[in-house]
């Protein structure tokens, strides 16, 4: 099984002209983000760069009594509006801490009429065709992923090339001047500036910590025109301007061609990681969409994606959220996926930069906010530098939030098997993160041990109300996986001195509730109180009790309905129903997602803004979070191996096992696995082991669960 190439139907194509920045045709290069768009008059390529950030901290969080005991003492005196005054108003009230958007590179052609596009998947490159009364214009473009620079090829036509960057000047003073609440113009940075550095020209933004510039450079050719663009960050050190400069006119000499060989190399090589064939064409066409987003927003060696990625909006505002690092599910929904698909490359910018912030913003946090110096805790709403940027404090500045990162380091461990990973960068984490837990444990009556606040996430929204009289179940399930996990590994009396001191997971007739005394009430979004099945895989759904448990907890889910869902809800829904093995309700809700939810580039919306009364959530602010999210609900429908033990096709719709197959997902132990279902059954497994190791797996020939010894580098096939 030797799949490497996705199926043309997965592309995108488009027959008339992409008219909003959030339908547009996305190309990446884990650095560098562009999106084409627009109707010739002119054709946009709305760029963006993943570390384009205003750091600025808001005052408040300078401040000394901005600490985690004043929280406390805030909340137990019952004062909200202090509450809100001290940890939440100031995120709206300065437009920084913000991801900044970069500005875009506008192709104004004579008089079009029409503008036709289409993305290639398998070579991440689109091809634009402009038509106007003289003819036709052909445009090639991608974003290297060799050397991060963009490239065009332009046959036909050639159009006016202008520069933009977008306004963050301050408003005039005079008179009345109302700006959007969202307006980049808040930011009040001076106006840009045109530089020219020989045949490269460019517009240099400079922002209080350093600056930015879109760079562009074009040559003519026997065949037309060639440019190449950039986006030069001052991050880049001494000399960033110039040698940004240096690099685009060697890179034009280079050409698109030369450039583009090594381009479709790199690719080629992230679609040989894994495949899918589904009778179900638009899940596997997501399927695929999802990966390619991947690819495009997360490298090795940058930054791992926020809430946009490396696709910032392209409408003179600050981004949704401005953008930022939201830990109470955003950002660890969106880097599971990447591990059973076998792109670890792709997922160790989440490692790498989490360590590197934890070792340095999470420490001081540690330290200023929560008085747990030894300690790292991360805000769990934070910049790219980890700065804190306030917001709902139930959320933007809880403990456990850290924990839940810290459980994304710990499937990369279960999956690869990486011993140095494990001693070397989970426990010391692990460690540090139970150093502040700890320091905030209290002992209540019946001496069980819990934390002074807790809350369920969005559950009352931002009220007083969110605070919520009995720790949640949401926060138990991260305090009792910190410590299962370091007894695993790094046991101590006292580690099972507190966990045995831990309360019990509430439980009522409608399954797991929000927090003991009292179950999920009405339709809401985030699901929370079921964390400790998915994505944690603390319960033995072995146990028919505990699977009881489950299915009444999502009986309740489904009966309360989908009003106030957004993406993720669905996802999520599918991931749980996958685990009790229902393949059509988790099908069925996926469906749902991609029809209603999803964009025609497949960028998911968050609201059913179609307005097809899936849910009462009608706007469409882009976030990744859920197409990650279905791409890993997907995958667990597809094998499963959370409790060690290799299930294959344990959740599909019975119509799916007539032709179904998989390559090279990855499970527990670095071990890879493939399968086919055709006729109603399963016909063949290869597995591969990458290290040496025990494998659990249920023969689908035999039903029965088989043990065996896999060296290094061994395949086994299972056939009938």
């Amino acid at each position: 099984m030797k799949k490497n190439t996705v199926p043309t139907y997965c592309d995108l194509d488009f027959s008339s002209p992409i008219s909003l920045w959030d339908e547009a045709i996305p190309l990446g290069s884990g650095l560098t983000g562009c999106l084409i768009y627009g109707d010739g008059a002119p054709l946009k390529l709305s760029l963006d760069r993943g570390d384009l950030w205003d750091c600025r901290p808001a005052p408040e969080v300078l401040d000394v009594d901005y600490t985690y005991e004043d929280l406390v003492r805030l909340v137990r005196e019952g004062k909200q509006q202090e509450i809100l005054d001290r940890f939440d108003v100031f995120y709206c009230n300065y437009p920084y801490p913000t991801k900044l958007p970069a500005g875009n590179l506008q192709l104004f052609f004579d008089a079009p009429t029409n503008v036709r596009s289409h993305l290639s998947l398998q070579r991440a490159e689109a091809e634009i065709s402009v038509e106007t009364a003289e003819g036709e214009t052909q445009i090639r473009a991608f974003l290297s992923a060799k050397d991060r620079f963009g490239y065009l090829k332009i046959t036909g036509s050639t159009p006016r090339v202008e520069l933009f960057t977008h306004d963050f000047t301050a408003p005039p003073t005079e008179g009345k001047y109302s700006l959007n609440a969202n307006s980049a113009r808040k930011l009040k940075y001076a106006p840009a500036e045109e530089v020219f550095f020989g045949s490269v020209r460019g517009r240099v933004q400079f922002i209080p910590d350093g600056g930015f510039a879109l760079l562009y450079a074009e040559k003519v050719t026997t065949e037309g025109v060639e440019a190449v663009y950039y986006i030069a960050s001052s991050r880049e050190g001494d000399g960033w301007l110039e040698k940004a400069a240096a690099a685009l006119q060697k890179a034009l000499e280079t050409g698109y061609d030369a450039a583009l060989t090594h381009h479709l190399t790199w690719w080629e090589g992230f679609w040989r990681k894994s495949a899918v064939t589904l009778p179900d064409k638009v899940l596997e066409k997501n399927w695929y969409l999802t990966h390619y987003y991947l690819g495009s927003c997360s490298r090795k060696g940058f930054y791992p994606m926020p809430l946009q990625g490396v696709w910032t909006a392209d409408n003179g505002h600050l981004p949704p959220w401005k953008g930022d690092y939201h830990g109470d599910l955003n950002l660890q929904f969106s880097y599971y996926a990447p591990l059973k698909a076998d792109h670890l490359e792709e997922f160790e910018c989440f490692t790498d930069f989490f360590t590197a912030r934890n070792r340095t913003a999470g420490r001081d946090f540690a330290r200023t906010f929560f008085d747990a110096p030894g300690g790292a805790c991360l805000p769990s709403v934070f910049a790219f530098d980890g700065t804190s940027l306030g917001g709902w404090p139930m959320y933007a500045t809880n403990i456990t939030n850290q924990i839940w990162e810290l459980h994304v380091f710990y499937q990369y461990y279960q999956y690869t098997g990486d011993e140095s990973f494990l001693q070397e960068t989970l426990l010391p984490q692990l460690k540090e993160c139970e150093t502040v837990v700890r320091r905030w444990l209290e002992k209540r009556e019946d001496g069980k041990l819990v934390l002074p606040l807790s809350s369920s996430p969005e559950i009352n929204d931002n009220e007083i109300s969110a605070w919520l009289p009995k720790i949640s179940t949401y926060d138990l399930a991260l305090v009792r996986f910190l410590y299962e996990t370091l007894i695993r590994y790094a046991d101590s009396a006292e580690y099972r001195q507190i966990y045995g001191r831990l309360p019990e997971y509430p439980v009522d007739e409608t399954g797991y509730q929000l927090y003991e005394g009292y179950p999920l009430a009405e339709s809401h979004r985030h699901l929370s109180h079921m964390m400790q099945v998915f994505p944690l895989n603390l319960v033995d759904l072995s146990d028919p009790k505990n699977r009881k448990i489950l299915q009444d907890s999502v009986n309740h889910i489904l009966n309360l309905g989908s009003d106030w869902w957004v993406g993720f809800s669905f996802a999520w829904i599918a991931d749980l129903e996958a685990r009790l093995g229902d393949g059509e309700s988790a099908a069925l809700h996926l469906r749902q997602l991609t029809d209603c939810l999803y964009s025609v580039n497949g960028f998911h919306l968050n609201g059913d803004y179609r307005r097809t009364g899936l849910t009462k959530h009608t706007y469409r602010p882009f976030t990744l979070e859920s197409n990650m999210m279905m791409a890993e609900a997907l995958q667990e429908m597809l094998m499963q191996c959370y409790d060690g033990v290799i299930r294959l096709f344990p959740a599909v719709p019975q119509g799916w096992m007539q032709d179904c197959s998989f390559e090279g997902l990855l499970a527990f132990g670095n071990v890879k696995v493939s399968a086919v279902a055709k006729g109603g059954k399963v016909v063949s497994v290869e597995l591969f082991a990458r290290k040496e190791g025990t494998v659990k797996i249920l023969n689908p020939i035999t039903d029965q669960i088989e043990t065996f010894l896999m060296k290094k580098g061994e395949t086994r096939k299972i056939t009938e």
